[in-house]
C-alpha cells in the first residue's frame, strides 16, 4: 500500500483481477439458474408422485410452480409457499417447518440486499464504489448461509423417515438384582449394632434349634 500511494497498479494486475471479477460472476449466475432449474424440477416432480401415492392429481399445473419458483420477487413467496405446502402433505410439517422459515427469511434478506445494492449503486466516485463492494460481499455471505439452509430442506425432504432418529433411554431392572454399597466386600454374616451386641441369628435356623446345637456342642 506504501508503494501504491506513489505508483499505478501493473496492468497486468488490473487486468487479471478484472478477469476473475467477471469469471466469478459468471460462474455464479450459471450455477444460480443450474440450481433454480434443478430444484423446479425436483420441486414438480416430487409434488407430482406425493399426490400420485395419495391417489389425487397435483392441483397446481406445471406452468404455475415453474412461475412460482423461477420469476423473479415473485418466487421470493411462491418457493416458500410451495415447500410448506410440500411438508403438508407429506406429514412433515412439524420437522421441516423451522427450516423453510428460516430459509425464507434469509431468501428475503438476499433479494433486499440486492435491490438496495442495485438501486443505490454509484460507480462515479471511490466511496460509491467501495460502498457497492461492501454491499455486494455482505449479500454474498448472507446468500451463502441461505444456500446452506436451502441444503437442509432439502435434505428433510430426501432423508429417509427415520433417518434421524432421537436416542431414547429407558431404565429396566438388573438381572442381577440390586447392587449392595459394599460390593467389594466379601459376603459376611451383618451384625445389630445395639447396645447388646448379640450376633444376629443365622437365616433359615429357629432359636430352638440354635440353643439345641448349642447344649450338643457342650456335651
Amino acid at each position: 500500500m506504501v508503494y501504491n500511494r506513489g505508483a499505478l497498479i501493473p496492468r497486468f494486475v488490473a487486468s487479471t483481477s478484472n478477469g476473475l471479477v467477471l469469471f466469478s460472476v459468471a460462474l455464479a449466475f450459471a450455477v444460480m439458474v443450474a440450481t433454480a432449474w434443478f430444484l423446479t424440477e425436483w420441486m414438480i416432480a416430487r409434488r407430482a408422485e406425493t399426490y400420485r401415492d395419495l391417489g389425487f392429481e397435483d392441483p397446481r399445473a406445471r406452468w404455475e410452480i415453474r412461475v412460482g419458483c423461477l420469476l423473479p420477487i415473485v418466487n421470493i413467496v411462491g418457493v416458500p409457499l410451495l415447500l410448506l405446502e410440500l411438508a403438508k402433505i407429506e406429514n412433515r410439517w412439524y420437522r421441516q417447518y423451522r427450516n423453510i422459515v428460516w430459509w425464507s427469511v434469509l431468501w428475503g434478506v438476499t433479494w433486499l440486499l440486492v435491490l438496495v445494492t442495485w438501486v443505490a449503486r454509484d460507480s462515479v466516485t471511490v466511496q460509491g464504489v467501495a460502498d457497492n463492494a461492501l454491499f455486494t460481499a455482505i449479500d454474498y455471505a448472507i446468500a451463502a448461509v441461505a444456500a446452506w439452509s436451502l441444503r437442509r430442506v432439502y435434505d428433510g425432504f430426501t432423508a429417509p423417515e427415520g433417518h434421524h432418529r432421537a436416542v431414547r433411554w429407558l431404565a429396566v431392572e438388573s438381572p442381577q438384582g440390586p447392587v449392595p454399597i459394599d460390593a467389594d466386600q466379601p459376603d459376611v454374616p451383618a451384625t445389630r449394632e445395639d447396645n447388646s451386641g448379640a450376633a444376629v441369628e443365622r437365616t433359615g435356623q429357629e432359636p430352638a434349634a440354635l440353643e439345641r446345637d448349642r447344649v450338643a456342642g457342650a456335651w
